[in-house]
């Protein structure tokens, strides 16, 4: 290893701590990233990429408007790295859920997004390949969109060295060494790299990093996975990304294919110490959604056509679905967690944002909803995965919706993820 200091030490190439790294770059510090695999390999590699505007809360719709308009830059100056700018469609098929969506909509259009209430017949026409029969209302908005989040990585990264950081690839973090209070190096196996600050923005391997330093975070490990099936009929890589309330699944094109995803109501926790060295060795079920009532008839064309592949990855869920992003009580040691499935999408300005609070001493506006001081009374363990499971599974739910479920199941009230 040449270099051995910087001014900050990033841990994690993902993209949470890719975007980090460039903008503390580009902001005149020198940088090393570093990360325990290939960068850009592990979840953020096996993500669905599909950027949507329309957000039940103004700080998560803030950061992914920014995202969004990023990544859209991003593919003008990268010839290899495309985003599908194709508009998004939300659906209703239970009562409640259509009252939610018109909830939505005027909410979204009060903060100046374009999004529309349509019928099923509108549905039909956007996305031949469903079947809208069971449809009792849907939204449609025009600026939402997806890409290939391997090709994002991979560009990414290329755009992060180029702007002078130093990124090494399979090194273990040893040790995180602190005096005083105050950060000084990471210890990998191949040395010390001692710096001014460090970022930890290692994805599901951060808490157990910050543990070694004395530093808690409450969070859960969720496999989050999506199967590809195709290539179908009329499938076209510019149809809308789709979405169902009800049963929190959706679908989009992948080239000829469909992807299908959708957010488990019992999903498998990966216990943090279980963690495979890569993810790509987690086990996955290509059966999820087969217990979905409304997406197996709404998605019916697209679940006959063959399984060409199952993708996932790990992601974390803070207690009440927002992410986790402080300064550890440390000086000089930062750190990003909580993605709660919305990492990817939104890393280019939660990025900036950390970049510029490491660089100015000047927490931005953005993240003082994101501090891990708001979790003041400590849950115990079985209850903090609850709540983060109930997070996951309740992704597409605004509060007055998961009030609702909440009573209809006869389980207590629950905080709602920032984003619905």
């Amino acid at each position: 290893m040449t270099n051995r200091s910087a001014d900050v030490v990033v841990v994690g190439c993902g993209a949470l701590g890719l975007s980090a790294a460039r903008s503390l770059a580009l902001g005149g510090a020198t940088v090393i990233a570093i990360d325990r695999a290939a960068p850009g390999s592990q979840t953020s590699a096996r993500a669905a990429g599909q950027s949507v505007v329309v957000q039940a809360d103004d700080a998560v719709g803030d950061l992914m408007s920014r995202s969004l308009q990023a990544f859209v830059d991003l593919a003008d100056d990268a010839p290899g790295f495309r985003v599908h700018r194709v508009g998004s469609v939300k659906l209703a098929a239970s009562r409640w859920a259509a009252v939610q969506l018109r909830r939505e909509v005027s909410r979204a259009q009060a903060r100046g997004v374009r999004v529309e209430l349509i019928d099923r017949e509108a549905v039909t026409s956007y996305a031949p390949y469903v079947d809208a029969t069971a449809v009792q209302l849907a939204w449609h908005s025009p600026d939402d969109l997806y890409f290939h989040p391997p090709a994002l990585l991979s560009t990414l990264l290329a755009a992060t060295r180029a702007a002078g950081v130093t990124v090494l690839d399979h090194l273990d973090v040893l040790a995180i060494v602190t005096h005083h209070g105050r950060f000084i190096e990471v210890v990998t196996q191949s040395g010390p790299l001692r710096a001014g600050a460090a970022l930890i923005a290692a994805g599901p391997w951060t808490g157990a990093l910050l543990e070694t330093v004395g530093v808690r975070v409450p969070t859960t490990l969720v496999r989050h996975q999506f199967t590809l099936r195709g290539p179908g009929p009329g499938i076209d890589p510019e149809l809308p990304i789709v979405r169902i309330v009800d049963d929190a699944t959706y679908a989009r094109p992948d080239g000829h294919h469909v992807v299908l995803g959708r957010y488990e109501p019992a999903p498998m926790v990966v216990e943090a110490g279980e963690l495979p060295r890569d993810t790509a060795g987690l086990a996955l079920d290509p059966r999820l959604i087969d217990d979905a009532p409304f997406a197996t008839s709404v998605f019916a064309h697209a679940l006959s056509w063959p399984l060409a592949e199952v993708r996932g990855g790990v992601v974390t869920m803070s207690p009440d679905g927002g992410y986790i992003v402080d300064d550890a009580g440390i000086e000089g040691l930062h750190f990003i967690t909580g993605c709660n499935v919305r990492g990817l999408t939104v890393a280019p300005a939660l990025g900036h944002d950390v970049a510029r609070w490491m660089l100015t001493g000047e927490r931005p506006d953005s993240l003082e909803p994101f501090s891990l001081q708001r979790f003041t009374r400590p849950l115990a363990r079985g209850d903090e995965r609850a709540a983060g499971l109930r997070q996951y599974a309740n992704i597409y739910l605004d509060r007055e919706s998961a009030d609702v479920r909440a009573a209809q199941n006869h389980t207590p009230r629950m905080k709602v993820a920032p984003g619905a």
